[in-house]
């Protein structure tokens, strides 16, 4: 059974999912944070996304994913501060451009080009078919990222 989603555009799964997220991003964990390096990686067998901090510049994200052992996708977005603890749910305040893609989507918090979350269920850098083949990562986040991304922006 599928229940409409709050806005106008794809539905959630009974698992309570947006379509737009790929059903894999609950396999997603946190690999590796070190502080003084500036890093953070959260990953799964393939999946990596690599968030490194630039003093001045925001977080860097970057990540690939392994579609088959013959292809792959790779992307990377900046995200300052305040748009990071909105992404991973430390905050709900929505991007500043992002309205059009909470209403269409049904999300919590969106930037355009950045990032898309509705819950727990987030999405870099837009929404997705969730389907296999998307160019977006998905990441389930879970108590463990969550924590790990305050520990990292401190």
């Amino acid at each position: 059974m599928v229940k409409p989603s709050r806005g106008t555009g794809p539905r959630t799964g009974k698992l309570g999912v947006p379509d737009w997220c790929h059903c894999h991003a609950a396999e997603m964990q946190v690999d590796r944070i070190d502080k003084k390096a500036r890093i953070l990686i959260i990953s799964s067998d393939v999946v990596r996304v690599e968030i490194t901090r630039r003093p001045h510049e925001g977080c860097y994200i970057a990540w690939e994913i392994w579609h088959n052992p013959h292809e792959r996708v790779a992307g990377n977005v900046i995200l300052m501060p305040h748009e990071m603890r909105a992404a991973f749910g430390l905050s709900d305040k929505p991007g500043k451009y992002g309205g059009e893609l909470i209403r269409r989507y049904g999300a919590d918090s969106a930037e355009r080009g950045k990032y898309i979350r509705r819950g727990s269920s987030l999405n870099i850098p837009c929404p997705g078919t969730g389907d296999d083949g998307d160019p977006n990562v998905s990441i389930f986040l879970s108590d463990e990222i969550r924590d790990a991304v305050r520990k990292f922006l401190k």
